[in-house]
């Protein structure tokens, strides 16, 4: 991928806007596995993933000539953004997911287009919360679509 795509800029984008929750201590571009997660100092925690997937393509013409090359694209790209937390009363985490979820949320809807990079614009909350005492982890997807030309992603 190039480092400066439409689909990296948005990523970055993306990171960047988690940054300014206040609750938020580590917002990093992929996903830990478990035994990274364990070796994270409990100070950096909440820990935010953000990992994008490829983008799914829907070409365009620019023009009603069948035999047209395709110069347009319109993209979808599906970012996971993953919340982890360390939980001391096993009786609040469901409180803690709303409140994360909530601020998550609001940041993303605070600016849809992230800097005027993508056309729309919406969050998809995964239904399953994970509680592997003292950790929990819930993702919210985010599915922006963007314009693009032939140059790349």
């Amino acid at each position: 991928m190039a480092e400066n795509s439409i689909r990296e800029q948005i990523l970055t984008a993306q990171r960047t806007a988690l940054l300014q929750l206040q609750w938020a201590r580590t917002v990093k571009r992929g996903r830990p596995d478990f035994n990274q997660l364990s070796s994270i100092p409990n100070t950096q925690f909440p820990f935010i993933s953000v990992t994008g997937s490829l983008p799914a393509a829907q070409p365009k013409r620019d023009t009603r000539q069948a035999y047209a090359a395709y110069t347009k694209f319109i993209s979808t790209l599906r970012t996971d953004i993953i919340i982890y937390d360390v939980i001391y009363d096993n009786d609040r985490y469901d409180e803690i997911v709303s409140s994360r979820a909530d601020d998550v949320w609001a940041k993303v809807y605070e600016d849809p287009s992230f800097g005027n990079l993508c056309l729309s614009c919406f969050v998809e909350p995964e239904p399953v919360v994970g509680v592997w005492i003292p950790y929990l982890a819930f993702k919210l997807v985010v599915v922006t679509t963007y314009h693009h030309g032939t140059g790349g992603i």
